[in-house]
């Protein structure tokens, strides 16, 4: 993407927000989507996930990236 740099092995925190910061990704479903979702990137090896932090309308996440 234009202007996105990607740096192998920085340390990244990230936001991500829902549209319309809309609330429903702590329901269980929604929320086992998202864990699965980042389980699957670590043992892909495309990051080293530190921890994250699932809120009602937002997601934080500390990775290295691969």
């Amino acid at each position: 993407r234009r202007g996105r740099v990607s740096i192998p092995y920085a340390r990244y925190f990230v936001t991500l927000c829902s549209t319309n910061r809309q609330s429903g990704l702590t329901t269980s479903q929604v929320g086992e989507s998202i864990l699965h979702a980042l389980r699957s990137l670590q043992l892909d090896g495309d990051i080293d996930l530190h921890c994250a932090t699932l809120m009602p309308d937002h997601v934080h996440l500390l990775f290295t990236l691969k």
